[in-house]
């Protein structure tokens, strides 16, 4: 989704408020009510406003197992200038037959609780419907609270005894002032569930999420990170063995980064979790973010496929400070201690030396430690400190004065050349920078 789509009206203290769309009616047989495009209504603000988010939650439970009222806390309440609170609740029907099986409850309440002082939401009526959930959403505005501060959600479901109960998950976006420790973000608060891909596939695939989110752009490299809210997510093993997973994919400046969640948080637990992408060039000004569920079998039922129904709440992105380039490194001493081995950021010990450098260098093949580890001149120098470079350069807790990309292509210009020794000493000054690392 790209930025200029979104929907928002400027208010207050430059915020983009939230506009809500009415409640999507479902066509209980129709497949086509499967489809359901990026909702009209959805929340979003830009780093331009000066705010800092933080995203925090609680899971509301499963079929069969609620947690119902929930309650999260909010540190540092005196900071908090706004808050947009959001529930989920599962709805369609079981494995996407009937559309029945998760009824819309009667009401949703939201407290904002400060102090002895309540602030009370009421719900009745979902902020926006897909094929496979109930969205609730309030923003709370403007705050002004010193007394500790907490936002409790209550669902009160309906009287079908036959029906599904199946509350999900209560998440808030949280403003702070920005700051240099805490820089500012975008982000956007989407309605999207998410379906293990191609069973259900009617026009066009509900298996993935995908939006763009501006960044400022800056005077270096700098990290950009990105956090997010999924909720639902089974986590679990099929009868076949394959794990059912969530997958996260960002993508900046030409940096991009993935990873893969299995761990179940149905019940009281939330995913909140954030990727980095490190060295991401100063002239990047979005980050794309991408959250899927891989597709399953469309000949197999939902228990043994390896994708997974996950409902995604909220995407944040921010922006470190540019680094100081050339103010770190790390020597090869250090990366060939097995101690160290857990600071490998993107390769590993047993990596072949040959295959990540690009070039046919060793005979009998090396890994990447047994590079680090041969000593002498000319060419086993050059590649034992290129080995180190590229592990200083691939930590995003090592401010090194080149990138990877940078390492390995330095690297090949001196092996073609057959001239080591320039090279080698460029590398082994940035890796005597000193080390942060433990």
């Amino acid at each position: 989704m790209i930025w200029h789509r979104f929907v928002g009206t400027i208010i207050g203290l430059g915020l983009l408020a939230a506009c809500s769309s009415s409640p999507q009616t479902r066509h209980e047989g129709d497949p086509s009510s499967l489809i359901y495009p990026v909702s009209p209504g959805t929340t979003t603000w830009s780093h331009t406003q000066g705010f800092a988010v933080e995203l925090v939650g609680a899971g509301m439970g499963s079929d069969g197992s609620v947690v119902n009222p929930q309650t999260v806390t909010i540190s540092d309440p005196a900071s908090v200038k706004r808050l947009i609170a959001q529930v989920e609740l599962k709805g369609g029907g079981q494995e996407g037959e009937e559309q029945g099986d998760y009824p819309v409850p009667t009401n949703v309440r939201l407290e904002l609780i400060c102090g002895a002082s309540v602030t009370t939401v009421d719900l009745a009526t979902p902020s926006y419907t897909t094929a496979f959930g109930w969205h609730y959403e309030h923003d709370f505005g403007s705050l002004s609270c010193t007394d500790p501060l907490s936002l409790r959600a209550e669902v009160t479901p309906t009287s079908e005894p036959d029906k599904y109960y199946s509350p999900r998950a209560l998440i808030a976006a949280v403003f702070r002032p920005a700051s240099a420790s805490n820089p500012p973000s975008s982000g956007i608060k989407p309605f999207a569930d998410l379906w293990w891909g191609a069973k259900l596939t009617v026009g066009q695939n509900r298996d993935s999420y995908t939006t763009t989110l501006p960044i400022p752009t800056a005077s270096g490299p700098r990290d950009v990170t990105v956090s997010y809210a999924i909720a639902d997510l089974s986590g679990l093993t099929t009868s076949e063995g394959v794990k059912r997973t969530a997958v996260v994919e960002a993508s900046a400046g030409g940096v991009s980064g993935s990873v893969t969640h299995d761990t179940p948080n149905r019940g009281s637990e939330l995913l909140i979790s954030s990727l980095v992408l490190s060295n991401v060039p100063g002239s990047a000004s979005s980050v794309s973010v991408t959250i899927r569920s891989p597709d399953g079998d469309p000949n197999k039922p939902l228990h043994l496929t390896g994708g997974d129904s996950i409902m995604v709440s909220d995407i944040v992105a921010s922006s470190g400070a540019p680094r100081t380039p050339g103010d770190q490194g790390c020597t090869p001493g250090y990366w060939k201690q097995e101690q160290h081995f857990d600071s490998w950021v993107g390769y590993s010990p047993g990596d072949n030396f040959d295959t990540v450098f690009g070039r046919d260098a060793t005979n009998p093949d090396l890994t990447l430690l047994q590079a680090l580890q041969q000593g002498g001149g000319g060419l086993k120098a050059l590649m034992r400190h290129a080995v180190a470079a590229l592990l200083n350069a691939s930590n995003p807790d090592v401010n090194y004065p080149y990138t990877t990309a940078q390492v390995i292509s330095m690297f090949q210009a001196a092996f073609d050349s057959g001239s080591y020794e320039a090279t080698k000493n460029r590398l082994e000054a940035a890796n005597e920078l000193g080390c942060p690392l433990n």
